[in-house]
């Protein structure tokens, strides 16, 4: 069987948004964007969901309702999932990406280029690793080597848990990783550490094994849309 690539996002609202403080409603509307994006690029997508009793039947795109641990913030159970999902299938896909559901539009087919060896992320160009926005989270955990590792990449661009991708086998040895760190450390915390531990994981286990920026994603919260760039994120 021809190995395919595939695309993973996730809307579940049983619990609070960690950093909006809501419930968020239960409006498929809001994935058109990436799922229209993803079908006009001749790509497949899954949306993994606790929420939607009705969901359209499109070539390309699956449902798949799942119920997250709830000792997990969504930011933080979509990973277990997507890693169990790509496990029991990783013989039948190529690559994948794994990316945030109502903000990111792929513009471009990202597949073609892929570098086997390589992890693609996202990043905020405004931000720096060592800015504070990172270090506000760290009382929260207790990851004996987090601040040395901090510092030693703290000039380098602050990446971004909303896009993340590559060949299936980097993507899945990513995923251990980052799931290992969050049974560790984000069980029972009613706050995101995503992006702290997303942050860490890369430059921990990857830091020269991985490529963010402009081939990957156009500037996060910028509307360009005309651009050579896989993703538009926000």
């Amino acid at each position: 069987m021809k190995k395919h690539n595939l695309v993973l996002a996730s809307f579940f609202n049983t619990q609070v948004d960690p950093q909006k403080k809501v419930y968020w409603k239960s409006d498929i509307k809001k994935l058109d964007p990436l799922i229209n994006s993803v079908i006009d690029n001749k790509q497949k997508i899954i949306i993994f969901h606790d929420c939607f009793d009705n969901t359209p039947t499109l070539e390309n795109c699956k449902f798949i309702k799942t119920f997250p641990d709830n000792e997990f913030v969504p930011t933080v159970a979509r990973w277990k999932i997507y890693l169990d999902y790509l496990n029991l299938n990783k013989q039948n896909i190529k690559n994948a990406f794994c990316v945030d559901s109502t903000d990111v539009q792929m513009l471009n087919n990202p597949f073609e280029i892929i570098d086997k060896n390589v992890l693609y992320c996202g990043s905020e160009y405004q931000w720096k690793i060592g800015d504070r926005w990172l270090q506000k989270r760290k009382k929260l955990f207790d990851i004996v080597d987090y601040n040395d590792v901090i510092q030693i990449h703290k000039s380098k661009v602050m990446l971004n848990a909303g896009i993340v991708g590559g060949n299936i086998e980097m993507l899945i040895r990513f995923l251990i990783y980052l799931t290992e760190l969050h049974e560790l450390h984000s069980r029972n915390i009613k706050k995101s550490l995503d992006m702290p531990i997303f942050n860490y994981c890369v430059l921990k286990y990857f830091p020269n094994d991985y490529i963010t920026g402009d081939l990957v994603h156009t500037p996060y919260r910028r509307k360009i849309i005309d651009s050579s760039s896989w993703w538009k994120h926000k």
